[in-house]
């Protein structure tokens, strides 16, 4: 990098805004949890999604372990 283009990163001052409090949760973030309540932590479930039958079973366990929970 050049002697110039460090200077003018550490003089410009920022646009936009910055949102305030904590990140929002995605659908992955709610998909590690969901893992994480039916015992799956070292399941890659990206992997376990490319197989459509095997990511339906994992699906209708979460489902039925949340609405024995309501």
């Amino acid at each position: 990098m050049g002697e110039g283009k460090v200077q003018t990163l550490l003089e410009e001052t920022p646009e936009g805004q910055v949102a305030l409090g904590r990140p929002r949760r995605t659908r992955w973030d709610n998909i590690n949890v969901d893992f994480k309540e039916i015992g799956l932590r070292g399941v890659i479930w990206f992997d376990l999604a490319q197989d459509r039958y095997k990511w339906r079973a994992v699906g209708s366990t979460v489902m039925e372990l949340t609405s024995s929970i309501k």
